[in-house]
């Protein structure tokens, strides 16, 4: 069993050599194969659990990559959505489908573009510019590990809601989901007036001006 600073400190390691994202994919196939992640503390604390996320735990957040342990719920919601960051998902227990879609460049509209189903033990990798949706499927309990290679705070994202398309402003949320957060346009793909971001839960301009 791997304790969860080994965990890190091995995949900080693989996210700066010359091929991160490969080498970030041995990393987590080793993990698994040696047992998986020995838990010193339930990461998985009752006051996390939320309806649509279902139970989040990060292991890991900073400049360089994020580690995060998803665990299914009833009622988890996800949404199509796209990174901009390279990714890796290993499945530790139960089954996990990849969607992918193809994004219209003209009115960013998405068409399926089929799934993978991702089994125990295996390691999927997602490149920065797929449209994906990752989602837990059957009745077993699953959980899954997530590791995103870049800062998550340096990028703006993309997310699919009700098949309409938003930029969300940079922040280290993962994954996106429906939960209102602060959005780079005030309508799909429309400029602010302002240039600036809006806060999709108030509805208006919350940029810093001077």
């Amino acid at each position: 069993m791997t304790s969860t600073s080994t965990l890190a400190e091995r995949l900080r390691r693989a996210s700066l050599s010359g091929e991160p994202l490969r080498d970030v994919a041995v990393v987590m196939s080793e993990f698994i194969d040696e047992g998986g992640v020995e838990l010193v503390d339930d990461p998985f604390h009752p006051a996390r659990k939320d309806p649509v996320r279902g139970l989040v735990a990060v292991l890991e957040s900073n400049d360089n990559i994020s580690v995060i342990l998803i665990r299914s719920a009833p009622g988890l919601i996800a949404v199509p959505q796209r990174q901009e960051l390279p990714l890796a998902v290993g499945v530790l227990a139960g089954r996990v489908i990849v969607d992918v879609y193809l994004e219209n460049e003209v009115d960013h509209t998405l068409s399926e573009a089929g799934g993978v189903e991702v089994l125990p033990e295996e390691v999927y990798v997602i490149e920065p510019d797929v449209v994906h949706n990752i989602r837990f499927v059957g009745e077993e309990s699953g959980l899954a590990l997530h590791v995103i290679i870049g800062d998550l705070d340096g990028v703006e994202r993309s997310r699919w809601i009700d098949g309409q398309h938003q930029r969300v402003a940079p922040s280290n949320a993962y994954p996106l989901t429906a939960l209102p957060m602060p959005l780079v346009s005030a309508k799909p793909d429309g400029p602010l007036p302002t240039g600036g971001v809006v806060d999709e839960s108030q509805g208006q301009d919350v940029s810093a001006t001077d």
